[in-house]
């Protein structure tokens, strides 16, 4: 195909972004156009462009005037952040542009920050939850490293958090995660559409009300739902609807994510015992592995966006409507970018991957996922440091539109002893009880 403006605008390539996991695999898709058509245009799901290169895929997601997030007026309940757009309560700040985006941000970042992570509870229960969870398949010598660890670890670590009773936390992960990771009209799956539903439509509500009501009270929990309902915007009380949208945008954002990437890594370090040995005899490599890692297995294969105004890409000219697919995936693989891309280098410097994306919709909870996915994974070469993936029973997501990974990853490792002798009962909130 000619790579001339006028002609790439009228030509399509064959691409569809929703790879199956028996077919061609994402790393090998965008590779091909990032060496043949780095900013393509698909006929697929009514039409829209690729954006595959670093390059390219850094300066669309800084330009927030030129490429939006927020929803179409005339179909408001399908967000814009996947192609097609999809059903989904609408999540902020991600769903904003400036200004009214600036001070739903500046919330999360007060509450996100690398110095709230790192000297906060959130870090100790992130070790704790870890620990629990490992616990719980030490003595058996055998587990799913999706079901039993990576899913539930960052559940319950996000979902404390928030403030969410314990009965909510395993169901509410495990339907993320089962939503991506089988086969959209199977049993699990629609599940999984069913119970993301009512937790959309129901349960979120019902906690930010419980809030509001001990807000009102003058006695308010410590958790985040808790501090969110607090809060003022432009001088008002935030309003119940826009707080139940910044909860769904920490789950959605949260939960699945750091699971996919934290499973992505075991299974690397299955695959490759030399890197597993070398982060076993230096765990310094981590300051750098973690971001390694991200970077070749991202969990997050694209973002949509769509045109607000005449801009040119790569010398593409987009038109104000066109939809976006920008692959921080892609960029994260680009080899103009990263020398080696396909192969993980610990101690790799700089590496200016975009795994969370770019501009000011940068992921709010970076640190908190680099912090637990060190963690879990760290913890893992330290107690179970002879585990073996059954490749035979490791499963990749079904359907890689939007999030990559493992479906199911089963795991034996040599038995060993627990070493939390008890529930540990310290929370954000008073609700929350730990029920082995």
């Amino acid at each position: 195909m000619t790579t001339e403006p006028d002609q790439q605008q009228r030509s399509a390539v064959d691409f569809n972004h929703h790879f199956l996991a028996n077919g061609i695999s994402p790393e090998d898709a965008y590779r091909e156009l990032r060496n043949t058509c780095p900013v393509a245009w698909s006929e697929e799901h009514g039409g829209y462009w690729i954006v595959t290169k670093h390059e390219h895929v850094s300066t669309v997601f800084q330009d927030y005037k030129s490429f939006t997030t927020t929803r179409n007026p005339e179909t408001p309940d399908l967000t814009n952040l996947s192609i097609p757009p999809s059903p989904f309560k609408i999540q902020v700040p991600e769903e904003l542009d400036p200004p009214d985006f600036l001070p739903y941000r500046r919330l999360l970042n007060g509450v996100l920050s690398l110095q709230k992570v790192q000297e906060g509870p959130l870090s100790a229960r992130a070790r704790y939850w870890v620990d629990w969870h490992i616990d719980q398949v030490i003595e058996s010598g055998e587990c799913d490293l999706v079901y039993d660890l990576a899913s539930p670890v960052i559940g319950a670590v996000v979902l404390e958090w928030l403030g969410f009773p314990s009965e909510d936390w395993r169901r509410i992960s495990e339907s993320f995660h089962d939503a991506v990771g089988y086969p959209p009209e199977s049993e699990r799956a629609q599940k999984a559409f069913a119970d993301i539903a009512v937790f959309q439509a129901r349960r979120i509500t019902e906690e930010i009300a419980i809030r509001r009501r001990e807000l009102a009270d003058g006695a308010p929990r410590e958790d985040a739902m808790s501090y969110l309902v607090a809060q003022k915007i432009d001088g008002e009380p935030m309003t119940a609807e826009m707080a139940e949208a910044m909860v769904r945008l920490l789950i959605a954002g949260g939960v699945d994510t750091t699971a996919s990437g934290s499973t992505s890594t075991l299974v690397h370090l299955h695959q490759h015992p030399d890197h597993r040995e070398e982060l076993r005899r230096n765990p310094e490599l981590w300051g750098t592995a973690v971001d390694e890692f991200l970077r070749r297995y991202p969990p997050v294969l694209g973002h949509g966006r769509t045109v607000a105004q005449d801009v040119e890409v790569g010398g593409c000219p987009m038109k104000a409507g066109d939809r976006v697919l920008v692959s921080e995936a892609s960029a994260c693989w680009d080899e103009d970018e990263f020398p080696h891309a396909d192969t993980v280098v610990l101690d790799r410097f700089p590496n200016r991957h975009v795994a969370f994306g770019l501009g000011i919709h940068r992921c709010p909870g970076m640190h908190l996922a680099r912090y637990v996915l060190q963690h879990l994974v760290g913890q893992v070469l330290v107690r179970m440091p002879d585990y073996l993936v059954d490749e035979t029973a490791a499963h990749r997501n079904a359907n890689q539109a939007g999030m990559a990974g493992w479906a199911s990853v089963r795991a034996t490792f040599t038995p060993g002893e627990r070493i939390v002798t008890r529930p540990d009962r310290r929370t954000y909130g008073d609700r929350v009880e730990v029920t082995a």
